[in-house]
């Protein structure tokens, strides 16, 4: 693993560039604590402020000012004991060889990273990123190759949790004797094998015991998976030792166009025009394909009859009386002498028949214009129960 120390002089100027200084302190309470800060108690800034409350506090309580780092070491009598090192971004602090001191309350093991700061006066987490990367638990300098991929980076501009690829065509080493012309691409070393036969399904290099390459001719296992050099196959594999794909399907499921692939793209180009095709719409006819379109003509739902509205629908066409009023004993619309409908309210006359589900009845009547059941739709024949029509359901209640 490699990582790069932070110099106490740039963790101050990270540190005031990710966490402004807030000084509070006015020199009369000990050292200035107000940023929290996880490397200091005293503002990164050290403006004249903290300059003169360092001074004073040093002088008249005897602390030891660091001079490295901006640091302040906080004395104590009692070893072993408890005590107060004054930093938020600490926890069980104690005192050793007479300096309090505590663990970090978070931190990752990176000396590359800041993991706590504080907020309304408590440590909360974060992870800065301060130099370089921090990948997979390591800490790595900028420009730094990736030990298990040579075309991967350190590039903190691009990414500090993880590594950048380097351009294609970049010159790159991937230690096997068997590949020449290595470079990178896509974010992997890849070149020319030696030998080559050009067969896909063919071994052809292979290494000595010295480490040289070494020419040969196997051929690989079937199901091996393999590149037909074909973009319009996919799922390739070794059979009987020749590499074979499947077609990639491009079908549509338009009878209307013409699908082919080509370079690994389908296309679908209009074809079969005036061939019979389904639209899938019930309310169209005679459905042909029209450029790449299936298409038919609207179904006319017209009504012969001025009384009635038509619409499609997925059952086809259906028709409703025109002013309908929702009693079916009454007639809501008539004819003029023009042709036009007009509105009207004309009651049936008794006897006439009706339809109304709320009745019971299979066969119900016009009374007084209420349909009305002209039969007893509900009796059961059970001469214990009370039978009755509840909007439109029979109900049998045993007598009491």
């Amino acid at each position: 693993m490699q990582s790069s120390p932070l110099s106490p002089l740039l963790l101050l100027i990270v540190t005031a560039v990710a966490f402004p200084a807030c000084d509070s302190d006015d020199g009369s309470d000990g050292f200035d604590t107000s940023d929290g800060l996880i490397s200091t108690p005293i503002d990164a800034g050290l403006d004249t402020a903290d300059t003169e409350d360092i001074d004073e506090d040093a002088s008249h309580e005897d602390i030891d000012v660091a001079e490295e780092g901006g640091g302040i070491d906080v004395p104590c009598d009692n070893e072993g004991e408890a005590c107060n090192d004054g930093l938020p971004c600490t926890t069980g602090d104690l005192c050793t060889d007479g300096n309090c001191a505590g663990a970090p309350v978070y931190t990752d093991g990176l000396d590359c990273t800041l993991n706590c700061s504080v907020l309304n006066g408590g440590p909360i987490e974060v992870l800065v990123v301060l130099t370089g990367c921090a990948i997979d638990g390591a800490c790595w300098t900028e420009h730094t190759l990736n030990p298990a991929n040579p075309c991967q980076v350190c590039e903190p501009t691009r990414s500090d949790s993880s590594w950048s690829a380097l351009a294609d065509g970049t010159l790159c080493m991937d230690n096997d004797p068997c590949t020449v012309k290595t470079s990178c691409q896509s974010g992997i070393c890849a070149g020319t094998s030696l030998f080559e036969d050009g067969d896909p399904c063919t071994a052809n290099c292979a290494v000595g015991p010295d480490g040289e390459a070494l020419s040969i001719q196997d051929t690989y296992p079937d199901g091996t998976a393999c590149e037909d050099g074909n973009a319009c196959t996919t799922d390739d594999i070794c059979l009987f030792g020749a590499c074979l794909g499947s077609d990639l399907s491009c079908d549509d499921f338009n009878l209307c166009t013409l699908d082919l692939c080509e370079e690994g793209v389908c296309q679908h180009t209009a074809s079969n025009d005036a061939l019979a095709c389904d639209d899938g719409d019930e309310c169209t006819l005679d459905d042909v394909c029209v450029v790449g379109f299936c298409l038919g003509s609207p179904l006319d739902c017209s009504a012969d009859d001025a009384c009635l509205d038509g619409w499609c629908t997925s059952l086809g066409c259906v028709f409703t009386e025109k002013y309908e009023d929702g009693n079916p004993c009454t007639d809501n619309c008539e004819v003029d002498e023009q042709g036009i409908a007009v509105a009207t309210s004309n009651v049936l006359g008794d006897g006439s028949a009706c339809v109304d589900v709320l009745t019971c009845s299979e066969s119900p009547t016009c009374l007084s214009g209420v349909c009305t059941a002209t039969d007893e739709p509900c009796d059961d024949g059970d001469l214990s129960t009370d039978d009755s029509c509840v909007d439109g359901v029979c109900v049998n209640t045993p007598n009491e």
